[in-house]
């Protein structure tokens, strides 16, 4: 029988513990000598917490694909730096990085961004710009940026309080 879209975004997201469905699921099944079956999960965001603790190695290895304007990239080296591993602690630099990639819409980076900007840190606080990312990364389905979304409509910062919203964000 025929598995689901759906059916593999809830085995990948159970078996592998992510709240995200996958960016990409590729199923292979092969026939011949012998046959096979194959399934490939490609994560749609970078790991929060990389595996390896050599954070100046992960800078070098990262710095080159921000360069050539890679979304994920330039959205875990703006992670790094804003807290300092591997690369001078610098939010401001961050807030930059961030920008870059919640402009090439990657979801991460645009809650990130928005984050930034709710607290202001790196940058003045705006909550108005926040809310404007929070709801492009929600609208990707991220769900950190739909309960932050509601945040703001629950509080009425830099959006109209409407409860009746926020309920529905969180």
């Amino acid at each position: 029988s025929e598995v689901s879209e759906e059916e593999y975004n809830e085995f990948y997201k159970s078996d592998f513990h992510d709240y995200a469905n996958p960016l990409r699921t590729i199923s292979i099944h092969a026939e011949g000598t012998l046959s096979y079956d194959a399934l490939l999960f490609i994560p749609s965001h970078a790991p929060y917490d990389l595996d390896s603790k050599d954070y100046k190695k992960a800078v070098a290895l990262l710095t080159p694909l921000t360069k050539s304007g890679n979304a994920e990239a330039l959205y875990i080296l703006g992670r790094l730096t804003q807290d300092g591993r591997g690369v001078k602690k610098s939010p401001q630099r961050a807030v930059t990085l961030f920008r870059q990639a919640a402009d090439k819409g990657l979801a991460n980076a645009q809650n990130a961004l928005a984050t930034a900007l709710a607290t202001g840190d790196g940058v003045r606080r705006n909550y108005g710009e926040a809310g404007r990312w929070f709801r492009k990364a929600a609208e990707q389905g991220l769900a950190m940026a739909q309960y932050n979304l509601g945040y703001l409509y629950a509080h009425g910062r830099g959006v109209k309080a409407d409860r009746r919203i926020a309920m529905n964000m969180f």
